[in-house]
């Protein structure tokens, strides 16, 4: 596997949330940004490289790719994104995500939240 410095990974089935958040992600830092369509192609993420943080649509992170998420140590931050007003998370799957933000977002701002979040030194 390789290292999780500087690298994130966003799981969206929804193409254009995955490619602009990547693009501004790569635009603010030199970090490699992983991008996977749905929670299988995700899983298949997790399993050939480390990540230090990774966006999900709340919609995949049940089942295997969570399952894939809590296995990882250390366990990298996740971040959940929904477009639904209201969600709920499984208590399972709540502990893995450290905030949720609501799409559509301005992703600038999300960007150099993941931007900070990415070139902090690496933790233990």
């Amino acid at each position: 596997m390789t290292a999780a410095r500087s690298r994130a990974l966003i799981v969206d089935d929804e193409s254009s949330i995955c490619d602009s958040l990547q693009m501004k992600i790569r635009q603010s830092s030199a970090a490699t940004v992983d991008v996977a369509g749905s929670a299988a192609d995700g899983v298949k993420h997790l399993m050939r490289a480390k990540y230090a943080l990774i966006f999900v649509d709340l919609d995949l992170i049940r089942g295997s790719f969570g399952d894939c998420v809590r296995s990882i140590r250390p366990q990298p931050i996740t971040i959940g994104m929904t477009a639904a007003a209201d969600f709920e998370i499984d208590v399972r799957d709540a502990s893995l995500v450290h905030a949720v933000i609501r799409k559509p977002a301005d992703l600038e701002r999300i960007a150099n939240v993941a931007v900070g979040i990415l070139q902090t030194p690496q933790r233990r």
